[in-house]
């Protein structure tokens, strides 16, 4: 018994023991916490920044959804652009520079209305102030095509409405008028043809190739009818277009003897002034509003380029020289690459397409060049005309499961004049 009471003694006093020692250890530890504060994650005496403001945006209102470059005006912006956050709704912008009080960025391929802009900068605790903002589409198609309906050649009036060489599968559509408002309607009947490679509106009237050594005359609600036609003095004509005079300068798919561009006059006389290649597209300027030049986009010696001669009179040109050579800049990448139109925006601008996978090229009155809108097009640009105002339309062909359509592109400039549509 007397050992029995001692062990439960000595186990007593060990427990004791134990609970001595932990509180004891737990004193120091808080005796030391008072001496020596743990750091805290959030420091309220520490400063977070100035919150962010807009002040204003250009330009105003609306810009282009992925292409333009909108420019935020305000303050305690970052002069580190990287830590500079610019939401469009939930969608980043990507920052292009910085400073405090003025940010450049590229907006967003996002096309809506309403978009809250905000601001959020590195370390800084608050957003921006919101700001409402609209982007719209830089390029769409301008008509819910259906699977069977293929819009070919076109051309533009002063209206704006647009006129398309249709075919359906098993048969042509005529020419189908796209007014501005969207609606689609005959505007004139077939004819013989199954469609027209090149139309354009001059006084009221479309004049139309298709291929053939002839042009043809196409009026409202009358079928085709052949306005020049020869054998020997023309070649197959693809494209064409009017000078101021009113002469008609056409090419297409010819070599051999009776290889050239075909100039026609309004009296209907013809003369070849010698080309030998394959011309895609036809397309007359003025440069400078001083010399009228005839451009070609052609293939020629296996070399995809652009070539010009200066018209001195309707009866005389000067030689043609090369201006540029999609070959020469793009061969490298594109082996197979094809110039397939040409036309020119109001400053001076010449824009070529192809059948690359960027169709559209932008070549400055300086020489310099580039690919416009990357990645927003899609190929192929097969043939271009200007509407009123910045819109330049094309015929994208038809590649894969992709429809052939007509596509709008906002340029954010006015095409060169088209002689005779005003």
């Amino acid at each position: 018994m007397v050992n029995f009471m001692k062990n439960i003694y000595k186990k007593g006093v060990v427990k004791i023991s134990v609970f001595m020692i932990t509180v004891f250890m737990a004193s120091l530890l808080m005796i030391g916490c008072d001496n020596e504060t743990t750091p805290s994650l959030y420091d309220p005496a520490k400063p977070k920044g100035e919150t962010p403001e807009i002040t204003s945006i250009s330009p105003a209102g609306t810009a282009l959804a992925g292409v333009s470059e909108i420019t935020i005006t305000g303050k305690n912006f970052s002069t580190v652009k990287e830590e500079n956050t610019v939401y469009f709704n939930g969608t980043l912008a990507t920052v292009l520079d910085a400073s405090s009080t003025q940010l450049i960025v590229k907006a967003p391929n996002l096309i809506l209305d309403g978009i809250s802009i905000k601001i959020a900068v590195y370390k800084v605790t608050d957003f921006s102030n919101s700001v409402t903002y609209n982007l719209k589409a830089a390029v769409e198609k301008v008509f819910d095509f259906k699977d069977f309906e293929v819009p070919n050649g076109l051309t533009t009036d002063s209206d704006g409405n647009i006129y398309m060489s249709f075919t359906y599968q098993g048969g042509t559509g005529g020419t189908r008028k796209l007014t501005p408002t969207g609606t689609l309607s005959e505007w004139a009947p077939r004819g013989s043809e199954t469609f027209h490679t090149a139309l354009k509106w001059y006084n009221g009237d479309i004049y139309a190739a298709r291929r053939q050594k002839v042009l043809f005359k196409v009026s409202a609600g009358q079928k085709p009818v052949t306005y020049v036609s020869s054998n020997t003095a023309l070649g197959n004509i693809y494209d064409f277009d009017f000078d101021p005079d009113g002469n008609i300068w056409g090419g297409g798919d010819n070599t051999g003897n009776n290889a050239g561009v075909y100039r026609i006059k309004p009296d209907k006389s013809i003369k070849t002034f010698a080309f030998d290649g394959n011309i895609k597209s036809i397309r007359i300027f003025k440069e400078n509003n001083v010399n009228l030049y005839v451009y070609v986009a052609a293939t020629q010696d296996n070399e995809e380029a652009i070539f010009r001669a200066k018209i001195i009179s309707a009866d005389s040109l000067t030689a043609f020289e090369k201006v540029f050579s999609l070959t020469e800049k793009y061969g490298a990448d594109f082996p197979a690459v094809s110039v397939l139109a040409v036309t020119f925006a109001a400053d001076g601008d010449m824009i070529i397409g192809t059948n690359m996978t960027d169709p559209v090229v932008v070549v400055h009155p300086n020489g310099s060049y580039e690919t416009l809108y990357p990645g927003l097009l899609g190929p192929n640009a097969l043939l271009f005309a200007w509407g009123p105002g910045n819109n330049l339309y094309y015929t994208r062909e038809k590649t894969g499961t992709t429809a052939q359509v007509v596509m709008r592109v906002d340029m954010q400039k006015a095409g060169a004049p088209y002689y005779g549509r005003n």
